[in-house]
């Protein structure tokens, strides 16, 4: 689960080997938002997982979506992200940046896909039912001709380009 955001975090570490600094920087307000609202969907997803551990969890937060850490994670990174736009000491093109989120979240769809996958297996009939219900990353309303994955990934390139 921490590989997409390993890759993610090098990625950053590379492009803006300050960001600790940028973390308390008063411009970057926005970025640190962003952040700080996917933080609290990754903790709710947590806690609510490690709270209800065992069979599909179908209540809460998991109402929304099937993957809220995942969507979580992508959200803190896309605040990061963001923040490093907004700042003006650019070392190292945004490009490296931009192309390491976007593979943390290909690395996200596919372990989300993964886990699908498993679940089925054990959980078939509830699953599939809950998999009808709920949306995959994106708490948008399903379109049944378009593969939801294929909508997300589709989601994060259209907000890469936006991050330029």
């Amino acid at each position: 689960m921490v590989v997409p955001l390993i890759v993610y975090l090098t990625g950053l570490e590379w492009t803006h080997p300050d960001f600790e600094l940028l973390l308390f920087s008063q411009e970057l307000l926005g970025g640190r938002i962003v952040a700080i609202i996917g933080f609290a969907v990754f903790l709710t997803a947590f806690s609510q997982y490690l709270l209800e551990k065992g069979d599909v969890i179908t209540s809460g937060i998991y109402s929304f979506v099937r993957h809220p850490q995942y969507l979580g994670i992508t959200v803190i990174t896309l605040g990061l992200t963001v923040m490093c736009r907004q700042h003006r000491d650019h070392t190292v093109s945004d490009e490296a940046l931009r192309f390491a989120w976007l593979i943390q979240t290909v690395g996200y769809i596919l372990l989300a896909l993964y886990e699908e996958h498993a679940l089925l297996k054990e959980h078939k009939k509830e699953y599939q039912q809950y998999k009808r219900r709920v949306p995959f990353l994106f708490p948008i309303p399903r379109l049944s001709s378009i593969p939801e994955p294929l909508v997300t990934m589709i989601i994060f390139i259209i907000m890469s380009v936006l991050l330029v």
